[in-house]
């Protein structure tokens, strides 16, 4: 299932590195939840999940551009089980 969130990355990585030097742990989390509620507007994205979904779709614009990123980085009993030319 693709979200059209998988189409906007250049704001979505941008808004994530807005903030420079020490930042309180409230902060970060209000902002990561404002930057995923805009990219999920369809959903009522809650402060515990903000930075989950933000993983995710990030995860998500990497397997579509970098496949060889991710694979690098998983172990190969899960690398064995992905699909990355959309044959599903």
């Amino acid at each position: 299932m693709k979200t059209q969130a998988l189409n906007k990355a250049e704001p979505l990585v941008g808004r994530l590195r807005l903030v420079t030097g020490k930042e309180e742990y409230s902060d970060r989390k209000r902002r990561l939840k404002e930057v995923a509620q805009r990219h999920f507007p369809q959903i009522k994205v809650p402060l515990t999940n903000s930075d989950a979904l933000l993983i995710m779709e990030f995860i998500g614009l990497k397997c579509q551009r970098e496949p060889e990123w991710v694979l690098k980085r998983l172990p190969v009993s899960i690398v064995n089980t992905l699909n990355f030319q959309g044959d599903e």
